[in-house]
């Protein structure tokens, strides 16, 4: 009986031996197929390797959409066309939202000199109507925001060169009658001239009408001869305003006459650091069409940039720090 014991015991601690060996070989679950991260770039699905028959594979990792993308991704700009550069100067660019309403714009920016493009970059303000500028930083010249002189700047990204020398911009207001066939602006010292003349671009588009007028803006650069005159009308119909380049000796000449627009409504965004181009809103208030030319000045030959968002001037600060 004893030895009969013996070989029971022996034969059920074979069969737990034996139990384990099948368990560890019979139930692994295959591999499922995981895509490494440079995998990711190329595969939309991937696919899972088979599992032996009677196995539970793992879930097999999800690859990126190939319609899910970052905005900042979607949109790639291209350098201006005809080789147009504003160097050394930059322009900021905060593109819109793919929506209806061309002034929602979306949290990154990139910047420009006309060919090379740098960005994205992240920014949070509502827009770039804050200031955006150019300062001197830990040996380098960097564009940063800034949303008042008592919050210290936050930049965005180093800028290769160096930045143009700042002119300065005077200005000076008159107003006239609609009636008359052209104004005339006394201009103060230190504007290239005494006195400019200006066309007047409403007379005879409807009835005049005594409480009509027209309102003039004078531009012009310290140490250049040419002004630039922006006309716009106040009272009865509303139209767009006009643009007129004056220089000594010469005939006034109409910058963006209504044919060559895009929306019709015009803003002047004020002139590049050094002088060299002004930066001229086109839009239209009823179709939301939106458009910004980049003029060459005060030649006049010009690019119009048509992606659709908001775009400034960078504007040097060199007296502002990181002291």
């Amino acid at each position: 009986m004893r030895v009969l014991r013996i070989a029971f015991l022996c034969w059920l601690i074979g069969l737990f031996f034996m139990g384990c060996t099948t368990s560890g070989v019979g139930s692994r679950p295959g591999e499922a197929f995981t895509p490494t991260p440079s995998a990711l770039d190329s595969i939309s699905t991937p696919t899972p390797t088979p599992a032996p028959a009677g196995a539970t594979p793992k879930a097999p990792r999800a690859g990126p959409s190939p319609t899910q993308s970052r905005r900042a991704d979607v949109f790639r700009p291209k350098p201006l066309p005809g080789g147009f550069t504003v160097a050394p100067n930059w322009l900021v660019f905060q593109p819109a939202k793919g929506s209806s309403q061309p002034f929602e714009l979306e949290n990154f920016v990139w910047l420009t000199d006309g060919q090379r493009w740098l960005g994205p970059f992240p920014f949070y303000p509502r827009s770039i109507s804050v200031d955006f500028v150019m300062i001197r930083q830990d040996g380098a010249w960097k564009a940063c925001w800034q949303e008042g002189e008592a919050l210290p700047p936050s930049c965005v990204a180093s800028l290769p060169g160096e930045p143009p020398e700042r002119r300065k911009v005077s200005e000076v207001e008159c107003a006239w009658l609609i009636m008359q066939e052209a104004a005339q602006c006394d201009l103060p010292p230190g504007m290239p001239a005494s006195r400019v003349q200006i066309p007047n671009p409403f007379q005879g588009l409807e009835e005049p009408c005594s409480d009509c007028w027209q309102f003039i803006r004078i531009l012009a650069l310290e140490g250049d001869s040419t002004v630039l005159a922006i006309v716009s009308r106040h009272g009865g119909l509303k139209l767009p305003p006009y643009l007129y380049v004056l220089g000594p000796g010469e005939a006034s000449r109409a910058l963006l006459p209504p044919e060559e627009r895009k929306g019709g409504m015009l803003a002047v965004q004020g002139f590049a650091p050094d002088g060299r181009f002004l930066l001229i809103d086109d839009f239209s208030e009823t179709d939301d069409m939106h458009t910004t030319w980049i003029v060459r000045w005060p030649q006049g030959d010009r690019v119009s940039f048509s992606w659709p968002g908001r775009i400034r001037w960078v504007e040097p600060r060199p007296e502002r720090s990181s002291q």
